[in-house]
């Protein structure tokens, strides 16, 4: 039996020509850009930790680390929840930048907000640089002693929330 899908890279399994009309590009412009103006030029983020509201604000875009790498926001952008991995936030503010060293949690993207319901969040410009690297020394301390089969993975975790810390506020 013949296929009845037609596709237009590829030749009509039917003995007869369609009659059917095929939607131009043009066609597709037209919708584009009707569709282009109902997106606004911002969106309202925010980051959510257990204690605190960190941080409110419209912005322009996100980057943010998610499971399988870091990813982008931009307003318009398709709903979807995901799972955050510990990593650098990178809020885009009109022409200028912020920067949060942000510690696991969840992002929900909705077309027209995006928020972040992170464990444990910081700003840049908060970070103390001396206790993230006392917190790197005493991981990598940890790691090297390894006394029991835990503790090495929780001492990788801490080191990796130390490196991230350090890097955030490297930032500035």
């Amino acid at each position: 039996m013949a296929s009845t899908m037609t596709f237009p890279s590829r030749p009509s399994t039917w003995w007869e020509p369609s009659t059917r009309r095929w939607r131009t590009p043009n066609a597709w412009r037209k919708n584009s850009s009707a569709a282009k103006a109902m997106i606004p030029e911002k969106i309202k983020f925010e980051i959510l930790t257990p204690t605190r509201k960190l941080f409110s604000s419209e912005v322009t875009a996100v980057r943010v680390p998610g499971a399988g790498g870091y990813f982008g926001v931009y307003p318009g952008h398709t709903p979807f929840v995901a799972t955050l991995q510990t990593g650098e936030v990178k809020v885009q503010i009109d022409d200028q930048y912020r920067y949060f060293a942000t510690n696991g949690g969840f992002i929900e993207v909705l077309p027209d907000s995006v928020s972040i319901m992170a464990d444990a969040a910081e700003a840049a410009e908060s970070i103390d640089l001396k206790r993230a690297e006392e917190a790197r020394a005493r991981a990598l301390k940890r790691i090297k002693e390894g006394r029991k089969a835990w503790d090495v993975p929780r001492a990788q975790a801490a080191l990796a929330r130390a490196m991230n810390r350090i890097q955030v506020a490297a930032k500035l």
